[in-house]
C-alpha cells in the first residue's frame, strides 16, 4: 500500500487527509485522519533561507513584528492565500516557493500527494504548471485535482451521492476568497471496470457573488475587531488573527488573543460580537444568473469554513437561487483528494473529463482551417494520458531552418509556435505532430518528429506553451491571414572585409603598416587613416564589394591579435579626443569622425551617441561641437548611416532624416541603414514609413525626370526597397490591398517607368533600370526577389564616397 495524502491548501483553512499512520504505514486506518493546517496559514523563512509551512509556521515568531526582534521582520512571513492568488495570476514579483513548503508540512512521509485546486478559468494550464513545477525535482508524485471533483468523490464514498444514480447531475458551491465557485458534475458508469462509477466534468466552473467572498467577510470582521480594540489601529504590533478565528468559529465573542507590541510588551485584544446580518449584508446581494440549463440537478451541495451562526443565513440566501442545499464538511475536499489517490493506485478512473480542444491551422486545398487534434467530443479517464494518433499531413521544406504553426486552444486562444532547427533538412521532409494530454495536469504536450530524417527522430521538438504568448487576433483573423501568403521580405546587404587592404598590394597601401607606424610613433593621422578605410573594391567576376572593415564591423580573420589590438587602440584614442570636444574647444576638422565612421559598426559607442546628439541638435537648430567644422553636416549624416546601431538610436536618426528634404547625404544614410542594419526594421514605425515612402518615391520621380541616375538615384532605390524589410515587424506592410501606402509607391513607380520609357534612348542601362523598377513593383504584390537590395547595390554606377 502506498502512502497517499490528499490536501486542500487554500490559505484560509488548510486541511489534509491520510488513511495511514507513520508508525504503521502499511496498515490502512478505518477512517481517514484529518490534519488541521490552521486558519490564515503562512510560511516563514528561517535564517538559513529554508522555508517552513504548516501549523508550526503560524506559531513561529518569524515575521510577527518588531516586538520579536530581528527574526520578527515582516518579510520573513508570507500569506499562503496571497501565494495562491499569485499562482493563479502569474504575478512575477511574488515568490511562490513557500507553497511547496506548506504542502510538505501537511503531507510529510507521503509517497503520493493529491492537491485540490480551484475549478474556474483563472486556474488555467499556466497556473497548473506553476504548481507542478514546484515539485518537479521531488521524488514523490504530485497530482492536481479539481475541488468539486474531490467533494463529489467524498460524497460518493460516504454515500451522500448514491452510486446507482448513473447520469444524474450534482451541483457544488464552494466558498472561496472572492465569491462562490460553482461547478456541475455528472455521475457516470465506467464501461471498462464493472461496477465502478466516477464523476464526469465538462469544462471549467464559474464564480459568483463576489461580495460573499471570504476576503470580504474577513475585512468586515477585522474592521469590527479594530473598532473594539483601538490599540490595534496604529499597526505597531504583530498582526491579529482574531477576525478570521471569530469568522470560522475558533473564537467566540468575548474571547481574547494575546499579542506583542513593537516595544516588546504584551497586551490583550477582545473578540467583538458581530451579527450575521452585519457580516453578510444580504440587502446588497448581486444578481445571480439562472443555473438550470434544461436538465435538472439531483442535488446541490455547499461547503464553507464559516462558523454555523454565519453559515446558516448564508445557506438560506443561496437556497433562494439554487433550491435546497446540503452542507458538506470543509474537510471533504482533502478526504476526496485522498480517495482519488486510492482509486489511481488501483488503476481506476477517479473522474472523467472532456479534453481541452487543441486545433492546428492547416491548409485543405487552398482553404485554411483549424484541424482538431483531439476530437471535440473526446472524454478521458483522468488517471490516463491521452496520446493522439500522429498527424501526418505536414511537410518541412528543404533548405528551411524554421517552420511556423498556429495552435488553437479551446475556442478562442491562438498561439504562434515557431520551430527552429540548427541545420536545414537536405530535402523536403514529412513531419509528424503528436499530442499528449492528461486532464487537469497543466498544458497539453505537442511534439514534432520525422520518419524521414534521423536528427529529428533522435531529438524531437517539444512545444513549450509557457513561452508562447497568446495571439491577440481571433482564430478567424489568423485564418484570414493564412489565406494570403506572407509577402516577400528583402534580405539585407552584408559586405565583408578584405585582407588586401591590410596587407597591401600594388594597388593599395597596407593599413596594417600604417597602423603599426602610428602606434610606435604615437602620432595619429586620422585623415590618412580615413582615406585608407573608405576605399572599396569589387570582385571582377561576381561584382561583390569589399571594404577594409565589413559593414557589420568585422575585421579580416587573417589579422593577428596584435594587429587587431593596435587598430582598436587607435580607434579608442580618437574616440577620447572626440569626447573632449566642446563648444569652447570644438574639433578643427572632421578627420577623426570620418576615420571612426568608416569602421562602420565598429565605431565606439560614445562616438555613435555623440553623432546622434549632434544630428538632433542640428534639427533643433542648436549648437553642438561636432557641427562646427566645415562640411560637418555631410560627415555626420553619412557617418550615421554607416555606424549607428541599436533600435533606439536608429529610430532617432531615422526621425531626423525623415524630417529633412531629400538630398545626397540624407539618401546615402537612409540607403545604408535600411539596406544593411539588421535591427533597422524594428527602428521603423508606421509614421516613419509613411514619411519615407512619400519622400523616396517622389525623389525617384524627380531624379528620373532630370535624367539623373548617379549614386543618388541608386541610394533612393536602395532606401525604398529597404522599407519592405519593415515586414519583419508588420508582416503585411506596403502590400497592395492591405496598406494604402502601397498605392502611393505604385503610382510614383508607374511615373518613373513612364519617364524612363520617354527618355529611353538617353538613359544609360535602360533595361537594367526598368527591371529594377519592375522588381520593386512586385514587392507591392507580395512577390519579388529577396535579393533585390543586393541587385540594386550592384547596379552599374559611381562608387565615389562623398564624405
Amino acid at each position: 500500500m502506498r502512502r497517499v495524502s490528499g490536501i486542500d491548501l487554500n490559505g484560509w483553512q488548510d486541511v489534509a487527509a491520510r488513511d495511514w499512520d507513520p508508525e504503521e504505514p502499511d496498515e490502512r486506518l478505518p477512517e481517514p485522519l484529518i490534519l488541521d493546517g490552521g486558519v490564515r496559514s503562512v510560511a516563514v523563512s528561517q535564517l538559513s533561507g529554508e522555508c517552513i509551512g504548516g501549523p508550526q509556521a503560524s506559531l513561529a515568531p518569524h515575521g510577527r513584528g518588531k516586538g520579536w526582534g530581528l527574526i520578527g521582520a515582516e518579510n520573513r512571513r508570507v500569506s499562503i492565500a496571497e501565494i495562491c492568488d499569485a499562482i493563479a495570476t502569474g504575478a512575477p514579483d511574488v515568490d511562490i516557493g513557500a507553497y511547496a513548503a506548506a504542502v510538505d508540512a501537511l503531507t510529510r512521509d507521503a509517497e503520493d500527494v493529491i492537491i485540490a485546486v480551484p475549478d474556474h478559468p483563472s486556474f488555467d494550464e499556466a497556473a497548473q504548471g506553476r504548481v507542478l513545477a514546484l515539485f518537479r525535482r521531488v521524488r514523490r508524485a504530485h497530482r492536481l485535482l479539481w475541488r468539486p471533483v474531490a467533494l463529489f468523490l467524498d460524497a460518493l464514498e460516504r454515500q451522500i451521492i448514491p452510486a446507482d444514480a448513473d447520469g444524474a447531475k450534482f451541483r457544488f458551491l464552494i466558498h472561496c476568497d472572492d465569491g462562490i465557485e460553482v461547478q456541475t458534475l455528472r455521475l457516470r458508469k465506467d464501461k471498462e471496470h464493472h461496477g465502478h462509477v466516477a464523476p464526469e466534468r465538462d469544462g471549467y466552473g464559474s464564480k459568483i457573488l463576489s461580495q460573499f467572498g471570504l476576503r470580504q467577510f474577513d475585512d468586515r470582521v477585522h474592521a469590527a475587531v479594530l473598532k473594539a480594540n483601538p490599540l490595534l489601529a496604529d499597526g505597531r504590533c504583530e498582526q491579529s488573527t482574531l477576525a478570521i478565528e471569530l469568522l470560522f468559529g475558533r473564537k467566540r465573542p468575548g474571547d481574547t488573543q494575546i499579542l506583542r507590541h513593537d516595544n516588546g510588551n504584551w497586551f490583550d485584544v477582545i473578540a467583538p460580537d458581530i451579527s450575521p446580518q452585519t457580516l453578510l449584508k444580504l440587502e446588497h446581494i448581486d444578481h445571480v444568473p439562472a443555473f438550470e440549463d434544461g436538465e435538472p440537478v439531483s442535488g446541490t451541495f455547499f461547503v464553507t469554513p464559516l462558523a454555523d451562526r454565519f453559515a446558516h443565513p448564508l445557506v438560506k440566501t443561496l437556497e433562494q437561487y439554487f433550491g435546497r442545499l446540503e452542507t458538506l464538511d470543509w474537510s471533504g475536499t482533502a478526504r476526496g483528494a485522498l480517495f482519488a489517490g486510492r482509486l489511481i493506485e488501483r488503476g481506476l478512473p477517479h473522474y472523467f473529463d472532456h479534453l481541452t480542444p487543441i486545433g492546428l491551422a492547416v491548409l485543405r486545398g487552398d482553404e485554411p482551417g483549424f484541424e482538431d487534434l483531439v476530437g471535440s467530443e473526446a472524454t478521458l479517464p483522468a488517471n490516463r494520458e491521452y496520446v493522439s494518433p500522429p498527424y501526418h499531413d505536414l511537410r518541412w521544406l528543404r533548405g528551411k531552418t524554421e517552420i511556423d504553426f498556429y495552435v488553437l486552444k479551446g475556442d478562442t486562444e491562438v498561439r504562434h509556435w515557431q520551430v527552429e532547427l540548427e541545420s536545414a533538412p537536405p530535402r523536403d521532409l514529412a513531419v509528424e505532430l503528436r499530442l499528449r494530454q492528461t486532464p487537469g495536469q497543466s498544458w497539453a504536450k505537442l511534439s514534432l518528429t520525422s520518419p524521414d530524417w534521423e536528427p529529428l527522430q533522435r531529438n524531437p521538438i517539444f512545444l513549450d506553451w509557457a513561452k508562447l504568448t497568446p495571439d491577440a487576433r481571433t482564430p478567424a483573423e489568423v485564418l484570414e491571414e493564412l489565406r494570403t501568403p506572407p509577402p516577400t521580405i528583402p534580405e539585407r546587404v552584408v559586405e565583408r572585409p578584405h585582407d588586401e587592404f591590410w596587407r597591401g598590394s600594388n594597388r593599395f597601401e597596407g593599413i596594417s603598416t600604417v597602423v603599426r607606424q602610428m602606434t610606435r610613433s604615437g602620432r595619429l593621422d586620422p585623415d590618412r587613416l580615413a582615406k585608407l578605410l573608405s576605399r572599396s573594391l569589387r570582385d571582377p567576376v561576381t561584382g561583390t564589394r569589399f571594404w577594409p572593415v565589413g559593414t557589420d564591423g568585422t575585421l579580416p580573420d587573417t589579422l593577428s591579435p596584435e594587429e587587431k589590438a593596435d587598430f582598436t587602440s587607435i580607434l579608442d584614442a580618437l574616440d577620447v579626443q572626440i569626447q573632449r570636444a566642446s563648444l569652447q574647444n570644438p574639433p578643427a576638422d572632421n578627420h577623426r569622425l570620418r576615420c571612426l565612421t568608416w569602421t562602420f559598426t565598429l565605431c565606439p559607442e560614445a562616438t555613435k551617441q555623440a553623432i546622434v546628439e549632434a544630428l538632433e541638435a542640428d534639427t533643433a537648430r542648436k549648437r553642438h561641437p561636432l557641427l562646427m567644422p566645415n562640411r560637418a553636416r555631410t560627415v555626420l549624416t553619412q557617418g550615421a548611416g554607416r555606424s549607428i546601431t541599436g533600435v533606439e538610436n536608429l529610430k532617432r536618426v531615422l526621425t531626423v532624416l525623415a524630417s529633412r528634404a531629400a538630398n545626397t547625404d540624407t539618401l546615402n544614410a537612409l540607403a545604408m541603414i535600411l539596406s544593411r542594419r539588421e535591427e533597422a526594421p524594428k527602428a521603423l514605425t508606421g509614421s516613419l514609413v509613411d514619411k519615407l515612402v512619400k519622400m523616396l518615391s517622389q525623389e525617384l520621380v524627380q531624379l528620373t525626370s532630370q535624367r539623373s541616375f548617379s549614386m543618388r538615384f541608386r541610394n533612393a532605390l536602395l532606401a525604398l526597397a529597404g522599407l519592405f524589410r519593415y515586414r519583419e515587424v508588420e508582416r503585411y506592410a506596403l502590400l497592395a490591398g492591405r496598406d494604402p501606402l502601397a498605392q502611393t509607391i505604385r503610382t510614383n513607380l508607374d511615373e518613373v517607368s513612364r519617364l524612363l520609357d520617354s527618355h529611353r534612348r538617353a538613359v544609360r542601362q535602360y533595361p537594367e533600370k526598368k527591371r529594377t523598377i519592375a522588381s520593386i513593383r512586385e514587392f507591392l504584390d507580395g512577390q519579388g526577389d529577396p535579393n533585390i537590395l543586393l541587385l540594386i547595390e550592384d547596379m552599374t554606377g559611381d562608387d565615389v564616397n562623398d564624405d
